[in-house]
């Protein structure tokens, strides 16, 4: 299998908090965070954007330390200093994401499937091309098994 890395648009980051905000109606501060830290990435404000991504973290922690607000966060948070080739800070955030993500919805869900998918970017970008292709087949595995 030949894996092929691909940017993944910020408008499809926007699309996992978008997914969520019907089910949430009294997370109003984490949702403004987010939004408007992929805002601020999509204009090139990148310190603004870290900042407001880092608040939506610490207001999604107050859900406790496995609450789905989180794995999502983190997901963004992890896929900007991903953008920002600031690799180091990026993977233990998916490491993260995937454990809460696959705790919270299952090995099998297509939400465990997202952060698969980023996690193997990174890995393909960072010379793991191995461990990058394991990911993404496990991603297509969830999304086939899904449809």
């Amino acid at each position: 299998m030949r894996f092929t890395y691909t940017r993944l648009p910020i408008w499809l980051l926007a699309g996992t908090l978008g997914a969520t905000s019907s089910a949430c109606n009294e997370d109003l501060d984490w949702r403004s965070y987010s939004a408007a830290g992929l805002e601020a990435v999509a204009r090139g404000e990148l310190t603004n954007a870290e900042e407001l991504l880092l608040a939506a973290r610490t207001d999604a922690e107050t859900y406790g330390p496995e609450n789905f607000r989180i794995a999502i966060t983190l997901n963004i948070l992890a896929g900007f200093y991903r953008t920002v080739k600031r690799y180091d800070e990026a993977e233990p955030l998916y490491q993260q994401a995937l454990a809460i993500s696959e705790a919270r919805w299952g090995p099998d869900h297509l939400r465990v499937a997202m952060v698969l998918e980023n996690y193997a970017i990174l890995l393909a970008q960072t010379g793991r091309r191995r461990d990058a292709v394991a990911l993404y087949s496990r991603a297509r595995d969830i999304r086939r098994a899904t449809r």
